[in-house]
């Protein structure tokens, strides 16, 4: 989770607006990636459904003195345009939520709307092509990994709840429809997710490849997860 965190802030450190700069992340959680952003200056609005999470970012807002930088709603980002004004956001976060909406389109759309002429659009999403090796290498089932080759949806481990899983191909495919313009797109999400228990994480690089090479993959995982980035006028996959 560390090393996924460090990508994704890594990324958007290179492709952001100067702060500050208004931001939102959209079905952002507890706010890591918003906090951050606070953290360096920019000015961020948090939406989120969940009071929990809603709860723990406010906590940490008030512990850090962020208050000033700060909006956290509690809200569904289905109803976006009921909880920000349109073209109010400089660049839109929308990290690990398409999967688990029914209207991918309708939601970038919504997206779309409450950002700026010219905003970033930072996308991130679970992808298609990960589920077999999810299933290989973590849950060491083969039988599982050959079936989901052609699965559509997969059973999250966290919430319990089915997600919809697309290729890289298919999201940038619905970005292009809501006009969208692709500027980069970038694997977030590689083998440290899928190989072994946390403790087996823990081995040393010199035991990690001595463990890699019967298998003969060689480094062939290497984009689990996708992040997107988009902007209306330059679409960044980040």
């Amino acid at each position: 989770m560390q090393l996924k965190e460090r990508l994704v802030a890594d990324t958007l450190r290179a492709t952001m607006p100067p702060p500050p700069a208004q931001i939102l992340d959209a079905g952002g959680g507890n706010g890591v990636d918003a906090l951050a952003l606070a953290r360096q200056g920019y000015r961020v609005t948090l939406l989120d459904s969940a009071a929990a999470m809603i709860a723990e970012a406010r906590q940490t807002v008030i512990a850090e003195g962020l208050a000033d930088r700060c909006a956290i709603i509690q809200g569904d980002v289905a109803q976006m345009g009921e909880h920000v004004p349109p073209a109010t956001f400089d660049a839109v976060l929308c990290h690990n939520v398409l999967q688990y909406v029914p209207d991918v389109p309708q939601l970038l759309a919504d997206l779309g709307q409450v950002l700026r002429p010219g905003g970033l659009l930072s996308l991130l999403s679970i992808n298609r092509h990960s589920a077999p090796f999810q299933a290989a290498f973590l849950h060491h089932d083969l039988e599982r990994a050959l079936r989901s080759l052609d699965e559509r949806q997969q059973l999250t481990t966290i919430f319990a709840t089915p997600m919809n899983l697309f290729t890289a191909d298919e999201v940038i495919a619905m970005l292009e429809g809501q006009r969208f313009t692709i500027i980069a797109h970038v694997g977030i999400r590689c083998i440290c997710d899928y190989w072994g228990s946390n403790e087996e994480k823990t081995i040393t690089p010199s035991k990690i490849v001595s463990k890699s090479r019967p298998t003969g993959l060689n480094g062939a995982l290497v984009l689990p997860w996708a992040s997107r980035a988009g902007s209306r006028e330059g679409c960044q996959l980040g």
